[in-house]
């Protein structure tokens, strides 16, 4: 009687239709997009295709190209062999099954904070245009937020040290996932009450932080080893280093809010009285968005060899190339940039601690050159995942929206017109 009663609390009867809606999406889109795309690698699903094909002829050294740790690669070889799968058709579905568990996670954790809402924010993850094409691609991005939301949900859970686990072993994914790592370890730090100073004298502070790093020792034994593997790989990159090495470029804060903009108009909008108040009870704000334009103007810059306009295959490229053509393009891109700006901040989270992730957005961005929307998945999954959402059907609304951008965009990559 007691599990029956559990059951009903966790499911609402009065949205009992949107299991199957997620379910249909989910299915539906699985059957599409596999038959839609085509035998041979899309882009850079070259690189990893190269280094499992090393794999399955039975040699294990890292080919020079491959910028990451071989975790993604070991583990999708490893499924290929379970299943005898050798063409790269075949080995997408293996990559899709280490995919799937990203969307798995999220709706979990979402789940926990609002269970009205998870599902159609579920789906504003899966079928974000930025996002939908890599759960079927050969491409480490969507196995290794699978990592990150699978650790988020555990923090979220009050399990820390499995938590710290599972994403330490993510950074044989990319190792780029430091700065999540950390993250998740803050996260848990404060859902413990670390940051709280005011409640307890010096000698009861010390007792409690001991306590907390105790209850997250792996968090600090991963950063420790990773800080042992800079040291001996000189750098982050394995391969290609050349293309990635670490410095300080603002425009992919930049990029990444333009990006921002366009995913969540409707929520922009919704945030236009909010932003008015606060520009009123703010009256230096708008000093603020001087200054932030004057740092943008100055420090725009997509010279990076891989932003080329030459590399006109890449959307991001073109769009690049628009943007920097002259003053009054990158005036005008910095509009929806302002507007994105003002709208997150005062976007409410779900709780306090979660105003984390700006930092460390900014943190996981600044030191690559490389402008390459892949790169602001995490930050943008973590973001949906985070927020508060307004209602159910406005959440409905935003994915419709998503829809058609990500069909066009997914059967422009599968029949090789262009990638993203």
């Amino acid at each position: 009687n007691g599990m029956f009663k559990c059951c009903l609390a966790t499911f609402d009867l009065r949205y009992r239709q949107d299991p199957f809606v997620l379910l249909f999406v989910l299915l539906s889109s699985i059957v599409a997009a596999f038959t839609l795309l085509p035998d041979d690698t899309l882009s850079d699903e070259g690189f990893h295709w190269h280094q499992l094909l090393e794999y399955f002829a039975g040699r294990f050294d890292l080919v020079d190209s491959l910028t990451m740790l071989p975790g993604y690669h070991l583990a999708v070889y490893g499924l290929s062999e379970l299943f005898s799968l050798t063409e790269i058709a075949e080995v997408r579905y293996a990559c899709f099954a280490l995919a799937i568990p990203a969307l798995l996670f999220f709706f979990l954790t979402a789940r926990h904070y609002d269970k009205t809402n998870s599902y159609p924010v579920s789906l504003q993850l899966f079928l974000c245009p930025i996002i939908f094409p890599f759960f079927f691609l050969l491409y480490t991005d969507i196995p290794s937020l699978a990592m990150v939301m699978a650790s988020t949900w555990l923090v979220t859970t009050g399990r820390y040290q499995l938590a710290a686990l599972i994403v330490g072993i993510s950074l044989l994914f990319r190792q780029t996932n430091i700065v999540w790592l950390v993250m998740l370890w803050v996260l848990s730090l404060a859902d413990m009450g670390a940051f709280n100073f005011s409640s307890y004298g010096i000698a009861d502070f010390f007792h409690r932080c001991l306590n907390h790093l105790r209850r997250t020792a792996l968090f600090f034994t991963f950063c420790l080893l990773f800080a042992v593997f800079l040291f001996l790989n000189e750098g982050v990159a394995i391969g290609d280093a050349g293309s990635h090495e670490i410095g300080i470029y603002p425009t992919q804060i930049f990029f990444l809010l333009f990006v921002l903009f366009f995913l969540f108009i409707p929520l922009h909008i919704a945030n236009f009285p909010k932003i008015a108040i606060l520009l009123k009870k703010n009256p230096l704000l708008p000093f603020s968005g001087a200054l932030l334009f004057a740092i943008y103007i100055i420090t725009f810059d997509t010279s990076h060899g891989y932003n080329v306009p030459e590399m006109d295959f890449f959307l991001r490229n073109n769009l690049l190339e628009l943007i920097r053509t002259n003053f009054l393009t990158k005036t005008l891109t910095f509009i929806p940039i302002i507007i994105a700006f003002f709208s997150l901040a005062v976007t409410p989270l779900h709780r306090r601690s979660h105003y984390w992730i700006y930092p460390f957005m900014a943190l996981s961005l600044l030191p690559t050159g490389l402008i390459e929307q892949r790169y602001f998945i995490i930050p943008i999954a973590l973001f949906m995942l985070f927020r508060k959402p307004l209602d159910r059907g406005f959440e409905y609304f935003q994915v419709t929206l998503y829809v058609p951008f990500t069909v066009y965009i997914f059967q422009g990559i599968a029949q090789h017109r262009f990638f993203l």
